[in-house]
């Protein structure tokens, strides 16, 4: 999407000044059959995936005139469909809760733990649908599980009597994968509700040796710390601290007691730090650190101040004022993450949306600002995580993005002194691409801002015009006529933001629903 070095912009604008104008009648025509086009590529799987890149894109606008195309989608003979029609209603209902019912009627319990996974990131399901759903007869185990661990993270109950019978599983190391994994989550839970079974069934598993059990730890592991599910942490403490364990696991198993503030955990860490040799295990240590640093002691960094490693130092100085929570913070983190490091700086934004501090704005600013920063090879993920910046500041205070984002746009732009202009492009490129990824208030003046400038290319005055569409700007009908043409292919826009265009090209021309008719015939 963001245009390279080597592509000409003169060649893209030019392009969409020579494309003959067609007659108004024969344009909405031709507007209206793309469109249709794309709505039914929705309809079925593709094996390039596309069909999910575009019924993500439409179910991201939120509209609920997009709701006899969901139901349709829920109804199919397809299951990747079925999961986006379902989610899709549930987004758009008055509610944002899914349909237990329709849930209820799916056949394959990998897909309804698929649709569930989603529900329950999304917010789309509360503590009593979840209650609700444990009741159902004829829940697989895994399903259950998954509900109850969600149910459980959210401060409800459970009837511990269906997962106690997973303990009544044989346990050994040459035990199946998935009863292995149906075993721990039994335990798991069992501990979450407070029953001492649960602690020593999760003692058992954490004297699991093989790839087999190594493989389980890592997904118990994993989604406790992401649940902050605190009773894993003994059982992580106890993998971190034995050596005959792969690294790997270790690692996961040092970040996981950390995060969860197991005791001892900070001893285990300084161990693992000062016994490494490898430069790049000890970044990796670091990394971990920096991770936890909202829930350690300042004091685990004092052994990365004297690295001879600039990037460690950064991620001491960094991690110090996290923990310490100084008024400084983002000043502190500014060098950290201009150093220009992809995973850095996307684990910057992560930070940011899971622990919201107030200096959230100054620390996904740094980020944009980074995206040229580093090496040549890394500023793909440097643009991606930046993008990705702008999407979390409309989210999380959409205010500051309107302040913000224009001033940084200026700061970049030098009067006078031959200021590298498709430099520019693409800065303005990645501000306007993480608007267009945001649901907050209206956007269209913050986009118009960031889009607008006797300079701008097709792919900018694309992204400009599509901010300003989805969020309801009156646009004239030159820009409805230029829309038309990006429906129809013209610049070879990305594929979702294309069917985001489509779709909102039919509700303005009141065609919407009979477009939905023709693409499911």
């Amino acid at each position: 999407m963001l245009l390279p070095r080597p592509i000409l912009l003169a060649g893209m604008a030019l392009l969409a000044l020579l494309v003959a104008p067609l007659a108004p009648a024969r344009a909405d025509e031709a507007g209206y059959n793309a469109a249709v086009y794309l709505l039914r590529q929705t309809t079925q799987p593709y094996r390039d995936g596309r069909h999910n890149t575009m019924l993500r894109a439409l179910r991201q606008l939120g509209d609920d005139d997009l709701q006899p195309l969901f139901a349709a989608l829920a109804g199919s003979s397809h299951a990747p469909q079925r999961v986006h029609g379902l989610l899709g209603q549930a987004e758009i209902s008055p509610k944002r809760r899914i349909d237990l019912a329709a849930l209820a009627e799916l056949e394959d319990d990998r897909e309804t733990v698929e649709v569930l996974a989603a529900a329950m990131d999304d917010d789309l399901i509360d503590k009593i649908g979840l209650a609700a759903v444990l009741g159902w007869e004829g829940l697989s185990p895994a399903v259950r599980q998954a509900v109850a661990l969600r149910l459980l993270s959210e401060g409800g109950s459970v009837d511990t009597a269906p997962f106690a019978v997973s303990l009544e599983i044989k346990l050994d190391e040459d035990l199946e994968a998935g009863k292995m994994l149906q075993y721990a989550i039994g335990a798991l839970i069992l501990a979450e509700a407070g029953d001492p079974a649960g602690a020593e069934a999760l003692s058992k598993v954490a004297g699991l040796r093989g790839s087999t059990a190594d493989a389980v730890l890592a997904q118990l592991l994993d989604g406790a710390m992401r649940r902050e599910l605190k009773t894993v942490g003994p059982t992580a403490l106890r993998i971190a601290q034995d050596e005959q364990r792969g690294p790997s696991l270790r690692l996961l198993a040092v970040q996981a007691a950390l995060r969860l503030k197991v005791r001892g955990a900070d001893v285990v860490w300084q161990g693992m730090y000062q016994n490494q040799t490898e430069a790049a295990r000890k970044v990796r240590l670091a990394l971990i650190a920096l991770d936890a640093a909202a829930a350690v002691d300042p004091a685990l960094f004092d052994s990365l101040v004297s690295s001879d490693q600039e990037l460690i130092r950064l991620i001491a100085q960094a991690g110090r004022a996290i923990a310490k929570r100084q008024a400084d913070t983002a000043e502190a983190l500014a060098p950290l993450i201009a150093f220009g490091q992809p995973l850095i700086n996307a684990w910057a934004v992560t930070f940011c949306r899971r622990e919201e501090p107030a200096y959230a704005p100054d620390l996904l600013e740094a980020v944009i600002r980074a995206h040229n920063a580093g090496e040549e090879r890394n500023r793909g993920r440097l643009t991606e995580a930046a993008i990705a910046a702008v999407h979390a500041m409309c989210e999380l205070n959409p205010e500051q993005a309107t302040q913000r984002l224009p001033a940084l746009l200026r700061a970049s732009t030098k009067p006078g002194d031959g200021t590298d202009s498709l430099e520019l492009l693409r800065q303005r490129q990645l501000l306007l691409l993480g608007i267009v990824r945001a649901h907050s208030a209206d956007l269209s003046s913050l986009a118009d801002q960031i889009g607008t400038d006797e300079h701008k290319d097709f792919t900018t005055e694309a992204l400009r015009l599509l901010a300003r569409a989805r969020y309801g700007a009156t646009l004239a009908k030159d820009e409805w006529a230029r829309i038309s043409d990006l429906v129809q292919g013209v610049g070879q826009m990305e594929l979702g933001l294309r069917v985001q265009l489509a779709w909102l090209h039919l509700e303005r021309t009141g065609k919407a629903r009979q477009a939905i008719g023709e693409a499911l015939k």
